[in-house]
């Protein structure tokens, strides 16, 4: 038996290393390479500077050195980096899971929940590596103190705590496992680990109020609107999980859809295919995914920000909300065949969108040289260069992987050139007679002759004011979310309530 259980593990291992080996590295992580190659130690213990040093201690001590040691040249680091991550997790949780399913069964669930398609930021994107590690070790201390491992339970759900700033719901909702079993002083080895977390986070925003510090909380005195903010967080919680979004992000993964996948599929069916017979659920488990899920939504509505979306970067917030996949499972346990169909879904999407992710990858690593390497940009004396195309990574229809449209990450890319590095795209308008980023909240001006390169075929050009202009009156609004090809007529609610989102809606 013990035999057949590893051969479990190392079939997932291979998956998972077969997912995200050539993923790469994304947004965010071009700058922080760039910041840490120019002074490493100056900067990974700069306390005077906003940053994960302050709010997620422990993942960026224990995982912000791969910056520093792989930089941009030893790519594959990352990968082998983030496999090594996953693995861990996925035996973490798989720990965790193995005290309320048979063993086959828990593997395969904890493969799916770590790699469910709506938060696939998490799996590829290494800065975002933090979510996933929290609950794996939150659920690693509820199973060491099950196996009565008091001070070592502690412990890790303590490092837990502060390894990310997503860390509260986590550890606070699985606490409740042994509150349900009325078993106080386990519940409380795991629930106070979370409050110290909580008292060091509002006293580091309350205190230091001088600090460059990035909250992730923002505390207002408009009930009103932090009302709305926690509809807005319930009503994009479930629709992520059950209506369109769910669906779309799965079906566009398709367009990536390969036979190796189809091949991975068929063997995961033969695996288990005496699986899922008689699942049994506990009630503790459903009370604390439930509270998990809940406390996430109260935590996120103090943001502000962070609605739930499958598609972009953002959707590593989805991590909370995916564990509605056991609620799903445990609705229809009953049904084997229904199981199976929902499983292979699933597991299919999550292939597509390893492909995705790599593809991306490639083309990146392509831009990125063909920047580096123009003679053209190398030659240009003016004050700006504009930038069009691969803003984000197209998953059909939908922007899905941010990259040069964040601004930071297109001045990394170009800062060895003399000139500042914009990009148009529709979130750029032509106000007053200058270019206006409504996100960025930036002017820029029009000169006599601007320089446009277009990154999808390496090409730079001279436009005049006007060709310009129009350049820019012609984008198309980036896809986001399907709910923008909805008339605003129907938006008032979201225009009119959260400003920092009208940029997604208004063309013009």
């Amino acid at each position: 038996m013990n035999y057949k259980i590893s051969l479990n593990h190392i079939f997932f291992f291979i998956i998972i290393f077969y997912l995200i080996f050539q993923t790469g590295i994304h947004s965010d992580d071009y700058t922080i390479i760039d910041i840490f190659q120019k002074n490493y130690f100056a900067n990974y213990f700069n306390f005077n500077s906003k940053g994960q040093n302050i709010y997620a201690p422990l993942n960026y001590y224990l995982i912000y050195w791969i910056y520093a040691v792989a930089g941009n040249e030893i790519l594959f680091i990352y990968d082998f980096f983030k496999i090594f991550l996953h693995f861990i997790c996925y035996f973490l949780i798989y720990l965790f899971l193995s005290d309320y399913f048979k063993k086959k069964e828990a593997s395969i669930f904890s493969f799916i929940y770590l790699f469910y398609p709506i938060h696939d930021a998490n799996n590829y994107w290494l800065m975002t590596c933090g979510f996933t590690l929290t609950i794996s070790l939150a659920m690693f201390a509820v199973y060491l103190l099950k196996k009565n491992f008091y001070i070592l339970g502690f412990l890790i759900s303590l490092s837990g705590a502060f390894f990310f700033y997503s860390s509260p719901p986590f550890i606070i909702g699985l606490s409740t496992i042994f509150l349900v079993k009325k078993d106080y002083t386990k519940f409380l080895c795991i629930f106070i680990p979370g409050c110290i977390y909580i008292f060091y986070y509002l006293f580091i925003k309350l205190y230091f109020y001088d600090l460059e510090f990035d909250n992730k909380i923002v505390i207002s005195n408009n009930s009103v609107l932090l009302f709305y903010n926690f509809l807005l967080q319930i009503i994009t919680t479930l629709e992520v999980q059950f209506g369109p979004s769910n669906y779309l992000k799965i079906i566009n993964s398709f367009n990536y859809f390969d036979f190796f996948g189809l091949c991975a599929i068929i063997a995961t069916l033969f695996i288990f295919k005496n699986s899922f017979q008689n699942i049994k659920f506990s009630k503790e488990l459903i009370i604390c995914f439930l509270s998990i899920i809940i406390l996430s939504i109260f935590m996120l509505s103090l943001t502000g920000r962070y609605f739930h979306s499958s598609f972009n970067l953002g959707n590593r917030v989805n991590i909370y909300s995916s564990l509605f996949f056991f609620i799903i499972i445990y609705l229809i346990r009953n049904f084997k065949f229904v199981i199976w169909i929902y499983l292979s879904i699933i597991l299919l999407s999550i292939f597509n969108l390893s492909n995705h992710w790599k593809n991306w990858n490639l083309k990146q690593i392509d831009i990125i040289s063909n920047i580096n390497n123009s003679i053209e940009l190398e030659n240009i004396n003016n004050d700006s260069v504009y930038f069009i195309n691969n803003g984000y990574s197209k998953l059909g229809q939908f922007s899905h992987i941010e990259f040069i449209v964040s601004p930071w990450v297109l001045e990394t890319l170009t800062n060895k050139y003399n000139f500042q590095p914009v990009y148009l795209n529709s979130d750029t308008i032509i106000n007053s007679n200058k270019i206006y980023n409504k996100k960025q909240n930036k002017y820029y001006s029009i000169l006599d002759i601007n320089y446009i390169y277009d990154t999808e075929i390496n090409s730079l050009k001279k436009y005049n004011q006007n060709e310009l202009m129009q350049l820019i009156k012609k984008n198309k609004l980036e896809t986001r979310h399907w709910i923008q090809t909805i008339d605003l007529k129907y938006l008032n609610f979201i225009t009119k309530n959260f400003k920092n989102l009208n940029y997604l809606f208004y063309e013009k």
